[in-house]
């Protein structure tokens, strides 16, 4: 069984990839080539929420995620989310919907208006209840900022040399 493992971070830096980066290193995320995936939720993957992520490859291998990330600048005059929900079936199987942007209550407004509409495209299947939102909000500083959230899927894999298997997720 697959492990999706949800975590948030912000972080600063001189630039836009700095500060995104840096957020990225406070997860333990900053070492893997991000791979970003739809947003499906295979029915035998169990998700958990970490603050940071357990050692998953090597350095430098793709880690397959979804992801929401937005970066705010120094004299912006407002704050920046990101946010990453989901919702699952009876069958285990589900969604992932990411959003991000300039209004964090607008960005988890959204992933819950994303996940009422994948459901609503899918009325044949037994969905849970209540999607669970995570999210991640940085504030303008004395540096760039950066709000992240993944959910990792499975571990991280070489890039070199051959394709993954469905084993090394």
């Amino acid at each position: 069984m697959a492990s999706i493992r949800v975590v948030a971070a912000t972080g600063r830096g001189p630039t836009h990839t700095a500060a995104f980066d840096d957020a990225l290193a406070a997860v333990d995320a900053h070492d893997y080539n991000l791979i970003d995936l739809s947003s499906v939720v295979p029915p035998d993957a169990t998700i958990e929420r970490c603050e940071r992520l357990p050692d998953l490859g090597p350095i430098g291998g793709g880690l397959c995620v979804v992801r929401a990330s937005a970066t705010v600048a120094p004299d912006a005059d407002r704050p920046v989310g990101a946010a990453v929900g989901w919702d699952r079936t009876a069958s285990g199987a589900g969604v992932f919907y990411e959003e991000e942007g300039p209004d964090p209550a607008a960005v988890e407004r959204r992933v819950r208006e994303g996940i009422a509409h994948a459901r609503a495209i899918r009325p044949d299947r037994d969905w849970d209840g209540d999607p669970t939102v995570v999210t991640s909000r940085a504030d303008p500083g004395s540096a760039v900022g950066a709000a992240v959230v993944l959910a990792a899927v499975g571990r991280a894999h070489s890039l070199l040399g051959r394709s993954p298997r469905a084993g090394d997720l």
